[in-house]
């Protein structure tokens, strides 16, 4: 993929993600995901803050889905939305395993499904 494609910079991100995650210095932005799970349940702002964050990532994911479509690298078909949604889950997902300390193994297989 070209310095212009969409998917390229998707999947730079990912591979990004993947690595972030596996730094000596563990995952950065899990503030809002621990904040997700330990404190939005109970207050209100911190659930509507961690809504609009998350919202935000799944936006930005979207976008450059539909510009992958518009140039014809993801089938016109794929429904943006959803897998934006999917690919957050997986970001999601690969730093919480790797604060559970599952390794590198497991992260490098999220990340390469994310990749599919």
């Amino acid at each position: 993929a070209d310095a212009d494609s969409p998917l390229a910079e998707l999947e730079k991100h990912f591979r990004w993600v993947a690595d972030d995650a596996l730094s000596d210095d563990g995952p950065l932005g899990c503030l809002v995901a621990n904040a997700a799970v330990e404190v939005a349940p109970k207050d209100p702002e911190v659930k509507a803050f961690v809504r609009r964050t998350f919202d935000g990532h799944i936006g930005v994911y979207r976008k450059a889905l539909d510009a992958a479509k518009a140039k014809g690298e993801v089938p016109a078909g794929v429904n943006s939305l959803a897998v934006a949604r999917t690919l957050f889950a997986l970001v999601l997902g690969m730093r919480v395993i790797s604060r559970a300390g599952l390794g590198r193994a497991v992260i490098h297989a999220v990340r390469d499904q994310a990749l599919e």
